[in-house]
């Protein structure tokens, strides 16, 4: 089951994307609303 703030990710980026991560969260063009890392990727 997600969590309700589940919701309001609209990007996951592994460790390794930061530049990535970082690049999505400056552009608002991109439609990011919340960018979060996951340490050891997603839905792990």
């Amino acid at each position: 089951m997600k969590a309700v703030g589940d919701a309001l990710i609209s990007h996951r980026y592994p460790l390794d994307a930061a530049s990535e991560a970082f690049a999505a969260a400056r552009d608002r063009s991109s439609g990011a609303i919340k960018v979060v890392f996951e340490p050891h990727g997603p839905d792990l």
